[in-house]
C-alpha cells in the first residue's frame, strides 16, 4: 500500500483486518467459519439449509478417492485453503488420477503458514466436492457477490462477473451506488442492474454476520435461489489490493462501533 500500517491506532481497513488477525478476536468462531466443510452447520442454523449448495463428497485423502460417485459437473476445493478451486463441467473429461493427484497436493497445504491467519491452524485437511452453480439465464458461473458487513450492517458490495476468464469486479455502496474504485489485480467491471434479490441477500448477510465486528458474506443469486459462498474472516489477509488509500480509509471508518450515519465520511476519489 506504499505505507506502514498502524496496529495500536488503525484507521484504514487493511490495518483494521490486520489488528484482527493479531489480537484473535472471536477466535472460536472465526475459525469454525473458516472451515469450508464445518461453517456449513453454521449457515444452515442461521439461515436454513435451502442456501447452502448440494455437497457430494468430502475426502480427507484415505479410503477411494471419490470419483465414480460425483455428478457429471461439479467444483473441488480444499476446505483448508482459500484461492484453489478446479470446476469441473464434464466430468467424462477429466483424468481421475490427475485429479486425485491434484487433491492430494492441495491435502498438503500448510495454510496457516502460507498466508499468516491463524484461522488456518490446526484445520482438518479436506477436499470437499459440491455443486456446479450456473446462471439460468446466461448459462455461465454466476455473479459473486461479496458483502462487507460491519457490525450487522452492510457497508460494501462487491460484485465479480465473468469468471473465470474474464474475471471483472466492480464496487457498490449499500445503496447500490456505484463507487470508483478498482482491484488492483482484477479489471473493473461495468454497472449492474440492482438484482431483484439484493434486499433478501443483505438481509442474509447481515444474519450471517452474527457475532462478528465484520465479516464478508459471498453469496451467488440464481434468481429463485440464494446460495451462500463462503465467510471471509480476514480480505487479503490484511492487503487488500484497492487502487486508492482514500478508499482504504473510507472503508476503515466503519470498524468504529460508535460511527453515526451522519459522520460518514462519503468515498470521493
Amino acid at each position: 500500500m506504499g505505507r506502514w500500517p498502524s496496529y495500536t491506532d488503525p484507521r484504514h481497513f487493511n490495518e483494521n483486518v490486520l489488528s484482527l488477525m493479531l489480537s484473535k478476536e472471536n477466535a472460536v468462531l472465526r475459525t469454525m467459519i473458516s472451515d469450508k466443510v464445518g461453517v456449513r452447520n453454521h449457515v444452515e442454523k442461521l439461515v436454513g439449509k435451502k442456501h447452502l449448495t448440494e455437497c457430494y463428497a468430502v475426502w480427507d485423502g484415505t479410503g477411494p478417492f471419490p470419483f465414480d460417485e460425483l455428478p457429471d459437473s461439479f467444483v473441488v476445493k480444499p476446505s483448508h485453503a482459500s484461492g484453489a478451486v478446479r470446476i469441473v463441467a464434464d466430468k467424462s473429461s477429466v483424468d481421475p488420477e490427475e485429479l486425485q493427484a491434484t487433491c492430494r497436493k492441495w491435502l498438503a497445504i500448510d495454510f496457516e503458514n502460507a498466508a499468516r491467519e491463524y484461522v488456518y491452524a490446526d484445520m482438518p485437511h479436506n477436499i470437499m466436492f459440491e455443486e456446479l452453480l450456473i446462471d439460468p439465464e446466461s448459462g455461465s458461473i454466476p455473479c459473486d457477490y461479496k458483502f462487507y458487513v460491519f457490525y450487522g450492517v452492510v457497508r460494501l458490495i462487491e460484485v465479480h462477473t465473468e469468471k473465470p476468464k474474464n474475471h471483472k469486479v466492480t464496487f457498490f455502496d449499500q445503496h447500490w451506488n456505484m463507487l470508483p474504485v478498482k482491484e488492483k489485480t482484477i479489471d473493473p467491471g461495468p454497472y449492474i442492474e440492482r438484482p431483484e434479490n439484493m434486499d433478501a441477500m443483505m438481509e442474509l448477510s447481515q444474519k450471517l454476520s452474527e457475532g462478528l465486528n465484520f465479516i464478508r458474506v459471498d453469496l451467488y443469486d440464481l434468481g429463485d435461489r440464494i446460495l451462500f459462498g463462503e465467510l471471509t474472516n480476514f480480505p487479503g489477509g490484511g492487503n487488500q489490493h484497492f487502487n486508492s488509500n482514500k478508499f482504504d480509509a473510507y472503508l476503515g471508518q466503519f470498524f468504529d462501533r460508535k460511527l453515526e450515519t451522519k459522520n460518514i465520511v462519503p468515498f470521493v476519489s
